[in-house]
């Protein structure tokens, strides 16, 4: 998992997960408290950078509420409720160019 830089005051997280189904479970949660929506879509990516990850899926949030919890607790957060959630271990990467090379 990995926070996107943006520019356009919208959130976008990209994950590497099995079946996007992990995320939508967990933003479906999310949805109303910390954002008003959210939208989840593949991305594929042009060239493979790792030789194992060619795609990831990438959550845009509008309407962040960042006054409730700051985009810094953001990962912290998810990353805990999907381990729980799912019993599995999430690794969170702080810089995005790290995330696109895992």
């Amino acid at each position: 998992m990995a926070v996107e830089p943006t520019d356009d005051g919208t959130v976008r997280l990209a994950f590497h997960v099995p079946h996007p189904v992990l995320v939508r479970i967990i933003f479906n949660q999310l949805q109303g408290m910390l954002f008003a929506d959210y939208q989840l879509q593949e991305e594929i990516m042009t060239q493979i950078l790792n030789g194992k990850c060619f795609s990831a899926w990438v959550v845009t949030v509008s309407q962040p509420d960042l006054h409730r919890l700051s985009l810094n607790e953001w990962p912290t957060m998810i990353k805990s409720m999907m381990e729980r959630r799912f019993r599995c271990e999430v690794t969170y990467f702080d810089n995005y160019e790290k995330f696109l090379n895992a």
